[in-house]
């Protein structure tokens, strides 16, 4: 098994911001505050059952957790994946197997992962976006 996956080229990975520093600088930086939205419960559906949602939390720890966070919260330095769009669910497979981010850092895991197991993953997310989206509602 490998996990040396790449970026072609010049790929980025996240969110970054490059700071200089010059000797006997006296300029100060911005405060930087990184605005997050509320996790809104997904209406986006696939087909799974508790198992495969627990299958994907074992895969997504080994292939995904490195990079966007443990339980799916990510640090900030990628995309945390519990605020994705309809188009992104409806792309999910193109986007993990496929590379179809791979230009953003996003590597592709098609010789790792078959589609059923993305699918598991995909499942694990979409529960635990919900998980999330209903424990803020009831805090409310």
């Amino acid at each position: 098994m490998t996990l040396a996956h790449r970026p072609i080229g010049r790929g980025k990975v996240g969110f970054g911001r490059l700071l200089v520093f010059a000797i006997g600088g006296s300029a100060t930086l911005p405060r930087y505050e990184r605005r997050i939205g509320p996790i809104i419960a997904p209406q986006f559906r696939i087909p799974s059952s508790p198992a495969d949602v627990d299958e994907g939390a074992a895969l997504y720890a080994t292939y995904c957790q490195r990079c966007h966070g443990v339980d799916a919260v990510s640090g900030g330095s990628v995309p945390d994946l519990r605020h994705r769009e309809e188009a992104t669910h409806h792309a999910f497979d193109a986007i993990v197997r496929g590379g179809e981010r791979r230009t953003s850092g996003m590597p592709s895991f098609a010789d790792n992962l078959t589609t059923d197991q993305v699918r598991c993953i995909h499942a694990y997310l979409l529960d635990r976006t919900r998980q999330t989206a209903e424990r803020r509602r009831d805090t409310r």
